[in-house]
């Protein structure tokens, strides 16, 4: 929660020119809870920065001297975290610009020169919409994505790959991810990153009406500077029904908080779990190239196809297990009436020994860890900035996107 909070007052600007730069230093903001944080520099250093750093409350970002303003504001937007509000400056005065930029979802754009009048204007009609929970798809205040992870059937592997490609995504794509284990009876999550069981998320959940962000955040425990997870870990002979409502409350929060949600459903219950199912944007479907998983998946696909706006993932997990009496790749395919986008092979021990660790296995080099990358490079539609030991060629042939195979 200190992240955030020492994050939500800063009022950060790349500005390109001396003149500008004095205009901004000479802003005083302490009245709207700002502190100025001012680099010289543009649009391509403001990418540069946030591609690594956690992004400020409001952003001040010039554009003078790109070729393509819209492109560089898309790779900004890339690289910004949920719920950023950006102010755009430049030296064309163009209504087109104008247009386009706060269509992308930027908030303002004001032409050079700058003056202190004309950027307090822009602050005061900001402040009045920061916050709010408005989805711009391309822009700078869109939700982040909410990724579900399922198993067609009993262990095939979600939830290990649930857990192990938030991590990839945290430290390979540098993005803030939160992992929410929903199976509260038969959760691996606090084991697989060595973390202790907390009751903080149980309680949270058993009063939908007193959820908000404040909250909810300090059920987060942290792994790393980039993933955070949630989890109530019970014993079976607990009743606990599952809490549908209080997902549904903490959805939208975890999701202006960060650029990834992810959910590892349990497989008990489908009827339950379908209503947040259908708020995803993406779907992980792992299976086998059983003839078990052939009944669940077509059972599973035929209803998951009714969510709008949906990406689905099918990805065969423990490819080769069983040796003999798989179904091969194109066989199987027909049988579920689905391609499948990623394979991964079975090894036999990397899993187990890294559970037993505490160390995830997206961490080291190998086959799981290859294919892991490969499910994350489908998520983000990008290869990722690092690999595990610091390697950096071995995930190159996972990527650019159609069938794979690890």
């Amino acid at each position: 929660m200190n992240e955030n909070q020492q994050q939500s007052d800063i009022f950060l600007a790349f500005v390109s020119d001396k003149e500008t730069m004095e205009v901004v230093r000479s802003l005083a903001l302490s009245r709207y809870g700002l502190k100025i944080d001012v680099h010289q520099g543009n649009i391509k250093s403001a990418t540069s920065y946030l591609q690594f750093n956690h992004s400020p409350r409001i952003l001040l970002v010039d554009i003078t001297g790109s070729e393509v303003p819209l492109s560089d504001m898309k790779a900004l937007a890339d690289v910004s975290e949920p719920g950023l509000q950006v102010i755009a400056i430049g030296e064309r005065n163009d209504v087109g610009i104008f247009r386009d930029l706060v269509e992308l979802g930027v908030k303002d754009y004001i032409a050079k020169p700058l003056n202190v009048t004309l950027l307090i204007h822009s602050l005061e009609l900001l402040m009045g919409v920061a916050g709010s929970s408005k989805k711009v798809e391309s822009g700078f205040s869109y939700a982040g994505k909410l990724v579900t992870f399922l198993g067609a059937r009993g262990g095939v592997g979600s939830s290990t790959l649930a857990a192990n490609c938030s991590w990839a995504m945290a430290h390979g794509h540098y993005k803030r991810v939160c992992l929410a284990d929903l199976d509260f009876y038969h959760g691996i999550m606090n084991q697989v990153f060595n973390l202790g069981a907390s009751s903080s998320l149980k309680e949270v959940l058993q009063s939908p009406e007193r959820i908000d962000e404040t909250l909810l955040m300090r059920s987060v425990l942290k792994v790393s500077e980039y993933l955070s997870t949630l989890s109530a870990p019970m014993p079976i002979d607990e009743d606990f029904p599952f809490p549908t409502d209080a997902i549904h409350a903490c959805l939208p929060l975890l999701q202006n908080q960060f650029h990834y949600t992810i959910l590892d459903m349990p497989r008990y219950n489908h009827r339950l779990h379908y209503p947040i199912m259908d708020k995803s944007n993406i779907i992980v479907l792992s299976l086998d190239f059983t003839l078990l998983s052939v009944r669940e998946s077509v059972s599973l696909l035929r209803v998951l196809k009714t969510t709008q706006d949906v990406q689905i993932i099918v990805v065969a997990n423990k490819a080769g297990e069983y040796k003999k009496g798989e179904l091969d790749r194109k066989m199987f395919e027909e049988s579920i009436g689905q391609e499948v986008d990623l394979v991964i092979g079975f090894d036999s021990t990397k899993p187990l020994q890294t559970l037993n660790e505490g160390t995830p296995v997206a961490s080291e080099r190998g086959l799981l860890s290859d294919g892991i990358y490969g499910i994350t490079s489908l998520i983000t539609g990008k290869e990722a900035q690092s690999s595990p030991q610091g390697g950096s060629s071995f995930l190159s042939g996972l990527f650019g996107g159609g069938k794979a195979s690890a």
